[in-house]
């Protein structure tokens, strides 16, 4: 088995280096702009590995949209301290990145293979219609066992989803679906057999492949589907006896958690059965007429509030009014109430016992799980360096010096958060002689970098966020982060991750330049140019945000802002 894997591991890879050295397949990077849809692979080409084939399959609607959501969620991880990406992937019962874990285990290859954003790389392996996006997607996951050797999901796990969210619909594909279920579940068990070693299989199968299947006899009536989850039931039991570490004692605390909930269940049933048989013997006390008029009034409102909701069982029958006239015509029957009450609180403590043992044990084995998908070592800021574009804007034909501006961000605010422009580089191109000059600015912006921003997921703390975004990041005044940070101590004046993915510039580059002040840039380009000089301007984000940088320079009315007509 061990030789086999290995053979298939070695034709993957060779079939991937094909590709990717093949100009048949359409290369999908920030200058591209292929709006189709299709089905793309992306690749870290820093092969390192014997064990671990760096690729991910995926489909979309729009592939050029899809590359800069996956690149620039790398983008972001970038930005953390390794103390800070712990943080929030150790954070609660599950990690904060829980859902993108895809991203995780292509940071993580890179950190320990010490590869750089420019390894990162995708290709668009099939275009074709919406409608046949998962046929081939499926196909090409298969095509590439990338579930076990890269970084996709097994495909019980989507295929488990999808089941899920079926039941909640109206389905009349049931039978059909409940099929292409158990198929994935018998594709991923011989997968995990066979790539155990390989890839992320373990982490997979131990973190999200369903093992527990035998719900589905309840979902379907076919006899050969029943006949075939009992048999990937008795499979799925051996392989987590074999593979899970701590199955037994996770299985034996499901099953005490199952009985004491069956056990709940039970008392409570008697409790209640026994309350109505209770009010309906107070009824007839008040049909009676034995009681007086005010008792029989008060009685009844009672009565009324309990069949409301507006009061429960135990509130009923321990007010003082109620508890004095119900002890006095039905004293044993009271004391069976109690006795029933005791015994169904008890129960019910005993789950919430359980129900915590089971998910401290779990949350103990979901952390180890955790560590296969996080970086074995630590590493310095910015470990993935930088993009590194080499940029050409186009130069309309007349101009003989063209200047291109590089800002930090697109200078919209969108919250109460601070948010300072400015230009972090400034590209001068000299159409007659070929020269190009690159200037990197010195500003309040460059300067905090210098001395290390220190960034943060902006709603990892946020308590009025509940559909918090991942890869959101924004900065604090200070390197320490908690749950009593207030929107005052954000900062978003820095290198914007969108505007990184245009220009690749971040702290790692301005780090290691030289900075230069843009009031003596201009002074030196107005020096050197005359009225007559044809000069021409770009930038990598809206010409209001320019304005707004410029501005923050104190250069709106600098000769070179006025010629160029940057500010009219």
């Amino acid at each position: 088995m061990e030789i086999q894997g290995q053979k298939h591991f070695e034709n993957i890879k060779e079939k991937v280096k094909a590709i990717f050295s093949s100009e048949k397949y359409k290369e999908v990077n920030r200058l591209t702009n292929y709006k189709l849809s299709g089905v793309y692979m992306i690749y870290i080409d820093c092969d390192k590995d014997d064990l671990i084939m760096p690729i991910y399959i995926g489909q979309s609607k729009n592939v050029q949209k899809r590359y800069k959501d996956h690149l620039t969620q790398l983008l972001s991880l970038n930005r953390l301290t390794y103390e800070s990406y712990k943080e929030y992937f150790f954070s609660g019962k599950n990690s904060y990145y829980d859902g993108f874990f895809k991203t995780c285990k292509i940071f993580k290859y890179m950190i320990e293979k010490d590869c750089d954003l420019t390894k990162f790389r995708m290709k668009v392996l099939v275009e074709c219609e919406v409608e046949k996006l998962d046929y081939y997607e499926d196909f090409y996951i298969e095509e590439f066992s990338s579930s076990f050797l890269g970084f996709n999901q097994f495909e019980s796990r989507i295929q488990a989803n999808k089941l899920k969210w079926n039941a909640n619909e109206k389905n009349e594909n049931k039978d059909s679906d409940v099929t292409r279920f158990l198929k994935a579940i018998e594709s991923d068990i011989e997968g995990v057999q066979k790539y155990y070693e390989y890839g992320f299989t373990k982490f997979n199968f131990e973190h999200a492949m369903p093992t527990d299947i035998s719900y589905l006899l309840n979902v379907t009536s076919d006899n050969n589907s029943i006949r075939e989850i009992e048999r990937l039931q008795k499979e799925l039991i051996n392989l987590c006896e074999t593979k899970i570490p701590g199955y037994f004692e996770l299985l034996n605390l499901k099953n005490r958690l199952h009985f004491s909930l069956e056990t709940k269940k039970e008392m409570f049933k008697k409790e209640e059965e026994f309350t109505v048989k209770l009010i309906s013997k107070i009824k007839n006390l008040l049909n009676t007429g034995l009681l007086e008029k005010s008792d029989s009034e008060a009685l009844g409102r009672f009565i009324i509030k309990y069949e409301q909701g507006k009061i429960r069982t135990l509130d009923f029958f321990t007010h003082s009014f109620t508890k004095n006239l119900l002890e006095k015509h039905y004293n044993e029957d009271m004391n069976k109430l109690i006795q029933l009450r005791d015994s169904s609180i008890e129960a019910r403590d005993s789950y919430f016992l359980d129900n915590e043992k089971r998910d401290d044990y779990s949350g103990e084995l979901r952390k180890i799980r955790y560590e296969l998908i996080f970086p074995r070592k630590s590493y310095d800021l910015f470990p993935l360096k930088s993009l590194t574009y080499k940029l050409s804007p186009k130069i309309p034909r007349r101009t003989q010096i063209h200047i291109h501006f590089d800002l930090t961000n697109n200078g919209v605010m969108r919250s109460v958060i601070p948010k300072h422009t400015d230009v972090v580089r400034v590209l001068i191109f000299n159409t007659e002689t070929g020269q190009q000059l690159a200037y990197y600015i010195d500003n309040k912006t460059t300067r905090k970098i210098k001395n290390d921003i220190f960034y943060i997921e902006k709603d990892f703390n946020n308590l009025v966020v509940f559909q918090k975004q991942r890869f959101a990041i924004s900065s604090t005044k200070s390197d320490q982060f908690g749950p009593t940070l207030f929107i005052e101590d954000y900062d978003n004046s820095f290198i914007s991750i969108l505007s990184e993915y245009k220009h690749g510039i971040n702290d790692y580059v301005i780090k290691n330049q030289s900075l230069y002040k843009l009031s003596s840039i201009f002074d030196k380009i107005n020096e050197f140019t005359s009225e007559y000089s044809i000069i021409g301007w770009s930038c990598s984000e809206s010409k209001n945000a320019l304005n707004k940088a410029l501005t923050n320079d104190e250069l709106s009315k600098h000769p070179l802002s006025i010629k160029l007509g940057i500010l009219s």
